[in-house]
This record gives C-alpha cells, structure tokens and sequence, in this order.
C-alpha cells in the first residue's frame, strides 16, 4: 500500500461529484432546447432549425457519454474501497488506527468526526494517524 493508494478514493470520488454536475449542466441545457407549445426549442441566433438539432445532438452525445464514465467511476470506487479496506486490514497497525484510517480515506470523513466517533481527543488521532502513516511509509519505502 502506497500513501496514493489512500487518496484514490477521494479523486474518484471528486470526479464523480464533478460528473455529476456537468450532468445537470447537460440536463439544463437539453430541457431550455427541447420543443415546446411555447418555444420551438431552437436558440434564439439560430436562423436555421438544424442549428438548434446539431445542438440537441451533441448534447445528448455528451450526456451519454458523460453518464458511461461516470457508471464506470462508480464501479471502480466500489472496487478502490474493497480493495483499501482489505489492504489498511492488512496493515499491522492497532484496530483503532485501522478504523481511523477506514473512516479517514474511504468514507473520507475529518479528523474531528473521526475524533468523536472513536471517542479519542483530535490531537490523539492527530497522532494515531501519523503513527499510521508512518507505517505504510515503511512499507511502502515510500
């Protein structure tokens, strides 16, 4: 285990959030083209209605393929999360240092949650943490 094999979850998981959003851009987008009783759906500039089709086209394009990359980040989030869970298990670090560390870099959680909910001051899993880390650098030889 390497220290970037901890912050894979978080860049998946900030791509997804990122996806996500592009995604509702899309939906917005598609919704003010799509034809109406009231609107024809074309853009305003368009002279012509195959301006406004070519648009619809490509946004759609874009939003499938924005939906199929991000089916396939959340397939390998699951599949990151397993994996690290299974790898912090095998660390030989003290169970509260692994569930820090769960808490920490899967369900990405900060230091002052983690702190309430393991019943340890801040400081103290400031320095579980580092303790932590430490060892996966040696491992790692890192």
């Amino acid at each position: 285990m390497t220290l970037d094999e901890l912050h894979e979850v978080k860049t998946l998981s900030k791509r997804i959030c990122d996806l996500k959003a592009q995604l509702e851009n899309l939906k917005d987008a598609l919704i003010r083209l799509t034809p109406t009783p009231i609107n024809d759906g074309l853009p305003k500039m368009s002279k012509t209605k195959n301006r406004g089709v070519d648009r619809i086209s490509k946004l759609l394009a874009a939003k499938i393929d924005a939906e199929n990359e991000l089916s396939t980040l959340e397939d390998d989030l699951i599949d990151c999360r397993a994996d690290l869970i299974e790898q912090i298990y095998q660390l030989e670090i003290s169970a509260v240092q692994q569930s820090l560390l769960i808490r920490r870099y899967v369900h990405l959680e900060d230091f002052s949650t983690i702190a309430v909910a393991l019943k340890y001051s801040e400081s103290h899993i400031f320095s579980l943490h580092r303790r932590a880390i430490n060892a996966i650098k040696k491992l790692s030889c890192y």
